[in-house]
């Protein structure tokens, strides 16, 4: 190789260090308070997502002028694949279809409210006390709402569906609704008007 020599004007790097900068701009955030103002409004907005999720947005309130009506919900599966156990025994063959509720009873009732609605959540307080005194297994799954209010209103411990996963299992569009089962192997999934129902 033969060596050209130096042509041109040869210029030192004048960019300055990016994790340099990165500290300057930490130092500088920490020194207006801003780095603590950023830190606080962070934290308040996670514990207002905590308190107050992501509202389910494929459900709705039922208006008054609906009509109440029931679906069921059979959580039958159809094996894919022979059931074996560890001594090489066969349990069940593919394709056998298991249904849960053959072999045990769901015994809680569960039932999902919107708690932005006033008139959703005076209804469900009377159904809390009629489950209390019928010693009845139950939960109360918010669609939308705070968790924290409706919580000390209720004086019962309260759900969130977050994402919507149970919604879209039982195929639930409006509140407020309860899931139940009755004698058979299916759950009822009965959609209400508050207006209609006896709290007894």
């Amino acid at each position: 190789a033969v060596n050209l020599g130096v042509r041109g004007t040869i210029y030192s790097i004048k960019e300055p260090d990016m994790l340099t900068g990165i500290h300057a701009r930490l130092d500088a955030m920490q020194e207006s308070g801003e780095l603590k103002r950023q830190k606080k409004a962070v934290i308040a907005r996670s514990i207002a997502h905590i308190l107050r999720p992501t509202p389910v947005s494929t459900v709705s309130d039922l208006k008054s002028g609906d009509t109440p009506r029931t679906h069921f919900f059979d959580p039958s599966i159809v094996l894919n694949k022979n059931i074996i156990n560890s001594q090489g025994d066969l349990i069940a063959k593919e394709g056998t279809v298991i249904n849960p509720l053959d072999h045990m009873h769901f015994h809680e009732t569960l039932v999902f409210i919107n708690s932005d609605n006033k008139d959703q959540m005076s209804w469900v307080k009377g159904l809390i006390a009629k489950f209390r005194s019928q010693s009845k297994r139950f939960k109360i799954i918010l669609v939308n709402g705070n968790i924290n209010t409706s919580t000390q209103y209720l004086k019962n411990r309260v759900y969130f569906d977050q994402t919507g996963s149970l919604c879209h299992k039982f195929s639930i569009i409006h509140t407020p609704t309860m899931v139940f089962q009755q004698m058979d192997n299916h759950l009822y999934i009965p959609r209400l008007v508050v207006q209609v129902v006896q709290i007894g």
